[in-house]
């Protein structure tokens, strides 16, 4: 199976052609992802912190009101994202 998603994909997800120009845009999770810490609910917003060639992606989610705590995801992939802005 092919890391790079293909134009299908990349249209129905909002991808740039390059996993890496991903960076710094705001994304919804498809899915709901569970941290050592806590659990993103599907459809949490988040921004890119970091993507790769390889198609892994860091997230950096919001940081909360009351605590401060903004937390970070790795190795999610470009299949468990939608682009929703800049």
């Amino acid at each position: 199976m092919s890391i790079a998603p293909k134009a299908a994909d990349r249209e129905r997800h909002g991808l740039p052609r390059l996993v890496r120009e991903l960076e710094g845009k705001t994304v919804r999770l498809l899915r709901s992802v569970s941290t050592g810490m806590a659990t993103y609910p599907e459809g949490a917003v988040a921004k890119v912190h970091y993507a790769n060639g390889w198609g892994r992606i860091t997230l950096l989610g919001e940081t909360c009101a009351c605590c401060g705590v903004a937390l970070r995801i790795a190795r999610m992939s470009w299949r468990d994202i939608e682009v929703i802005g800049q």
